[in-house]
């Protein structure tokens, strides 16, 4: 990829996107190109915006993470959609069912966030890994 990694983000929590805008802006190879607070936004501004990655909230209200996946992905499967969420294994095998390339826990350090955004934009198949928070 030439260029650095047009991320957007999709979540409900507006500090969530101000924690991950705030780390992103120091990671030179990933670029925030837009955000969205639900899961309706997510995908009006993915087909505007056309970003190589979006980081996508499981649980959004209007469309939910899995809703909105499924719609970029028919859409636009160029896009790696990085699924997002609290809660365990189980959820993220439902939201990659849905055309995500890879599921990241909330509770991950933001360089694991950044991996996992890495792996979506860099892998050439839509293989599925699994990024769980760290261990403490």
């Amino acid at each position: 990829m030439q260029g650095p990694i047009r991320l957007l983000i999709a979540d409900d929590h507006p500090i969530v996107r101000l924690d991950l805008r705030t780390y992103f802006e120091s990671v030179d190879d990933i670029e925030i190109v837009g955000e969205a607070g639900d899961g309706r936004a997510a995908v009006d501004l993915a087909a505007r915006l056309r970003p190589h990655v979006i980081l996508m909230d499981y649980e959004m209200p209007g469309l939910n993470g899995v809703e909105a996946t499924l719609h970029v992905a028919r859409h636009d499967p160029e896009v790696r959609i990085v699924g997002f969420t609290l809660f365990d294994e189980a959820t993220c095998d439902e939201i990659c069912a849905a055309g995500a390339i890879t599921c990241v826990a909330k509770g991950s350090e933001l360089e694991v966030v950044a991996e996992a955004v890495r792996f979506a934009a860099e892998s050439p198949t839509r293989e599925q890994r699994w990024f769980p928070p760290e261990k403490g």
